[in-house]
């Protein structure tokens, strides 16, 4: 019997161990692809978070429950109050992983998987991991409450922990693209192709997807692809894709504010340009 007791909680806990990883990484990957399309802004993002509030609700209202009934019930019939708590609890972590995960149309630009994601998400599931430990502390000395509220709060913490990871390594990102900036520089210089920039509120895509193709009729013609429209994603292209026999250079620029397309066109300086349009997005952003 007791054999059975150990195997039952050892599949137990590796069940709820796995639920609670896949958890942490999916929410931090599904508010990575929002923290990306916002250049890595902090502040924008946060803003985003609260305007759409894009916290978790319903894992939170499962983990809390699970809490009542252990606290208040606890006591009628401790195996089965405490199968119904660890039930819930992984119940709660499920519920959570399934709003995580990658949805059609979630997000205007899909999440691109660069080097600098990936140092922003270990950080991530390192602070992620620190705070469960602080949980597991507070389980081993016995503070219900503390616990409870703990971690009704560890499904909140992921946007925030997404964020200070983003601040703490934002010194050696900016020595990383400083670098990648005079590279790609260096090479525009040398390579000196005709830039035809688009910029707009919407349509941008578009009008690049079919100018392209209208100029490779002329001439080998490289345009940024997908909806690749920030500077570093830009500054990507042209170290990996932008070659000598390209003539035709056609750039879609995004604005997430004042001084962002100046920014691009210091990049890459055009001969020619198009804006698509001025929208509601943008009057949001430029206030004016």
């Amino acid at each position: 019997m007791n054999t059975e007791i150990i195997v039952f909680a050892g599949i137990s806990g590796f069940l709820f161990m796995a639920a609670l990883l896949a958890f942490v990484y999916f929410r931090g990957l599904s508010l990575m692809q929002y923290l990306q399309q916002e250049e890595y802004d902090n502040e924008r993002f946060l803003k985003w978070l609260f305007r759409a509030r894009a916290f978790d609700k319903k894992a939170s209202l499962i983990t809390l429950l699970a809490f009542i009934v252990w606290s208040y019930f606890g006591d009628l019939n401790p195996p089965v109050i405490n199968l119904g708590f660890y039930g819930l609890l992984l119940t709660a972590l499920v519920v959570g992983i399934k709003t995580s995960l990658p949805k059609k149309n979630s997000a205007k630009i899909p999440l691109v998987t660069t080097p600098r994601v990936q140092r922003i998400l270990y950080v991530y599931l390192l602070l992620m991991g620190f705070y469960f430990a602080s949980l597991l502390l507070s389980f081993a000395e016995g503070n219900i409450m503390a616990l409870m509220m703990a971690f009704v709060v560890f499904f909140q913490w992921p946007p925030f922990f997404l964020a200070a990871s983003n601040f703490v390594l934002k010194p050696v990102e900016e020595f990383i693209n400083r670098r990648y900036l005079k590279s790609a520089r260096e090479k525009m210089n040398d390579l000196n192709p005709i830039i035809i920039a688009i910029a707009g509120s919407y349509g941008k895509t578009s009008i690049k997807n079919i100018l392209s193709h209208i100029l490779s009729s002329m001439a080998p013609t490289l345009a940024t692809p997908a909806s690749v429209n920030t500077e570093m994603g830009i500054v990507r292209i042209i170290r990996e894709n932008l070659t000598d026999k390209y003539r035709y250079f056609v750039v879609e620029m995004g604005a997430y504010g004042a001084g962002s397309i100046k920014r691009l066109c210091q990049l890459t300086p055009p001969q020619l340009g198009i804006i698509s349009s001025v929208g509601v997005a943008h009057m949001e952003r430029f206030k004016s």
